[in-house]
C-alpha cells in the first residue's frame, strides 16, 4: 500500500506524513489485509543541500553533517543528479536565519562541478571573475566577500547568492567543496536552479488551484524517487504480491496517485485519489484501473470539477471508476473518505491480472434469413479481475462489443461469405486471444414472385413470397397461390 501525504506534511522528520494512514495500520484491518504501507515523505525545498542549520523541513537533508566540526573545514562530495537531471543556470548559496539580522556564517571553498571520472580535470570556481546576484529574493542582502585569490566565498549575515553556472545534470554529476561555519542558522546550503524561484517540492510540479493541467514530461524529483523506492522494496521484500499493489493519496497526493497511475498503469490493481486532479489527457491509461476518487464539493484549494471531469472522462471511454463527492465539504474530504467503512474492503478485493484471459470457445455462427448472423459462444473462465467484455471481429476487422455471450451481425448482404473470432477482454483491459475461426454464408436473395394485400380485422398486410432459389415461372406462380390462399385463410381467424 502506497500512501501519498498533502502538502502540509512535506519535510524530512519522517513523522508527519503517517499522520493519515491509520485506516491500514488499524490491527483488525492487518489482522484481515496484512500488507506493506510505504508512506514516503516529500521535501519541501526541491533544489539545495543542506550542511548545516538549526532547519531540517526545507531541503535536502543527506548531507547535513557538519554539526561537530565546528569553525573547522569539512569536505563535501555531493550527487546533485540524484535529485534533479536536465540544464541548470546557476550554483546558488544559501547563508540564512529566518530574515534575522544576526551573525550567520558560511564559507563555501573550492567549489568544482564535473561529471564521475573527470575530477583531475576539473578546475575550481574563481569568484572574483563570477558576479553575485540575489537569489529568490537575496534574503536581507548582505553582501559576501571574497577570499583565497578567488577560491573562498565568505556569507556573513542572512543571505541568498547564485552565480551563473551553465551545466546539464546528469545521474554522474559531481558538485564538490569545503565548508566551514563560525555561527550556525537556520539553513546553510548549496544547489543548482534553472530560474531564480525557491520553488517548493512537489508530488507534482503543478499548480494545484489550476481548471486543468497537463502531466509534466518527467516526473518530480521526489515522484521519481517513489518509482525507484518501489522495485527496490519488491526485491527486498519477496513476499510483496505484486498483483496487489495499491495507491492512495489526498491532495497534493491525489495529484501524486493520478500522475503515478498514468506514468506506471502496470504496476496498480486500483487507486483512491482523495481531493486531487488528472490531466484528462491520460484518460485511456487509467481507465482500466480500478479507481474510487472521492471530493468535496464546496473544496476552495483544488477544484471538485478537476474529479467531475476525470471521472466523466473514464465512464465516457469505457472504464468503471467508483466516485463519492461529499455535499457541502471542503478540502479536507479525506476525513470522510479515509473513514468510508466499504473502502477497505473493496480496495483489497482488487487484483492485477497475471496476464491476459482465456478466450471464449465453442463459437458457432448461424445464418438468420439472408442478412443475418448470430453468433453464440462460451463463456471465458478463470480470469481473477472477470471478464469486462467481448470484442467481435468479421474478416479480422473488429465489428462491435458484447456484454452477453451472443452477437448479431446484421451488417452484411444476402449470398456473402463471412469469417468471425471473438476476443475477451478482462476488466484490466487486458485481451485474449482469438477463438478459431468460423465461417458463415448467408442465402442468396431472390426478388419476391408474389405481392399481395391480405386484410385481418380491417387492417391491411403487404405479403411478399419469396424463394431461395430460382425455380420455373409457372411453379412458382402455382405455389404462390397455393400459399397465399393459406395466408388469407389464416388472417380470417385472425
Amino acid at each position: 500500500m502506497l500512501f501519498l501525504h498533502g502538502a502540509g506534511e512535506r519535510g524530512t522528520d519522517n513523522q508527519r506524513q503517517l499522520r493519515d494512514i491509520a485506516a491500514w495500520t488499524e490491527a483488525s484491518v492487518q489482522a484481515k489485509h496484512p500488507c506493506f504501507i510505504v508512506a514516503p515523505q516529500c521535501p519541501n525545498w526541491r533544489e539545495g543541500f543542506q550542511v548545516y542549520g538549526s532547519n531540517s523541513e526545507l531541503v535536502n537533508t543527506t548531507y547535513k553533517t557538519y554539526a561537530g566540526s565546528e569553525k573547522q573545514w569539512k569536505h563535501y562530495v555531493i550527487s546533485p543528479g540524484r535529485q534533479s537531471t536536465g540544464k541548470m543556470s546557476w550554483l546558488f548559496f544559501v547563508n540564512d536565519d529566518w530574515g534575522k539580522d544576526t551573525p550567520v556564517e558560511s564559507y563555501f571553498r573550492g567549489v568544482k562541478v564535473y561529471e564521475a571520472g573527470q575530477a583531475a580535470r576539473a578546475k575550481a570556481v574563481d569568484f572574483r571573475k563570477a558576479p553575485l546576484t540575489a537569489y529568490g529574493g537575496g534574503g536581507r542582502g548582505n553582501n559576501p566577500t571574497v577570499e583565497d585569490d578567488g577560491a573562498t566565498l565568505h556569507m556573513v549575515g542572512d543571505s541568498r547568492k547564485k552565480i551563473p553556472l551553465p551545466y546539464t545534470l546528469t545521474k554522474n554529476t559531481v558538485l564538490e567543496f569545503d565548508f566551514k561555519s563560525g555561527a550556525r542558522g537556520n539553513l546553510h546550503a548549496i544547489g543548482f536552479d534553472d530560474n531564480d524561484l525557491i520553488e517548493e517540492c512537489k508530488w507534482v510540479q503543478v499548480d494545484w488551484g489550476a481548471a486543468e493541467h497537463s502531466m509534466p514530461k518527467e516526473p518530480s524529483f521526489p515522484m521519481r524517487m517513489v518509482t525507484e523506492l518501489l522495485p527496490t522494496l519488491q526485491k527486498e521484500f519477496p513476499a510483496i504480491d505484486a498483483k496487489r499493489l495499491y495507491i492512495a493519496g489526498l491532495s497534493m497526493g491525489g495529484f501524486g496517485v493520478w500522475d503515478l497511475l498514468a506514468r506506471r498503469p502496470d504496476w496498480f490493481a486500483a487507486g483512491v485519489p482523495i481531493c486531487g486532479g488528472a490531466d484528462l489527457e491520460t484518460v485511456n491509461t487509467v481507465a482500466p484501473i480500478p479507481i474510487w476518487d472521492f471530493h468535496g464539493s464546496q473544496d476552495g484549494t483544488v477544484r471538485v470539477d478537476r474529479s467531475r471531469n476525470m471521472i466523466a472522462a473514464i465512464w465516457n471511454v469505457g472504464g468503471e471508476p467508483r466516485y463519492t463527492e461529499y455535499p457541502g465539504v471542503g478540502h479536507d474530504s479525506w476525513t470522510k473518505a479515509l473513514a468510508e467503512p466499504e473502502l477497505i474492503e473493496w480496495l483489497f478485493a482488487q487484483k492485477r491480472p497475471a496476464g491476459p484471459p482465456p478466450p471464449p470457445t465453442n463459437l458457432k455462427a448461424t445464418c438468420v434469413g439472408v442478412s443475418k448472423v448470430e453468433l453464440t459462444w462460451t463463456p471465458s473462465t478463470g480470469d481473477e479481475s472477470g471478464i469486462k467484455e467481448y470484442r467481435v471481429l468479421r474478416d479480422g476487422g473488429e465489428i462491435g462489443f458484447a456484454l452477453e455471450p451472443r452477437f448479431t451481425d446484421q451488417e452484411i448482404a444476402a449470398g456473402e461469405v463471412h469469417s468471425y473470432t471473438v476476443i475477451a477482454m478482462n476488466r484490466a483491459w487486458l485481451k485474449s486471444t482469438p477463438t478459431p475461426q468460423v465461417w458463415a454464408k448467408t442465402p442468396a436473395d431472390t426478388l419476391p414472385v408474389r405481392i399481395e394485400s391480405v386484410e385481418s380485422q380491417g387492417n391491411p398486410y403487404r405479403v411478399e413470397i419469396h424463394f431461395e432459389k430460382a425455380v420455373d415461372p409457372k411453379q412458382a406462380n402455382e405455389k404462390a397461390d397455393e400459399l397465399l390462399q393459406a395466408v388469407q385463410r389464416f388472417a380470417k381467424t385472425r
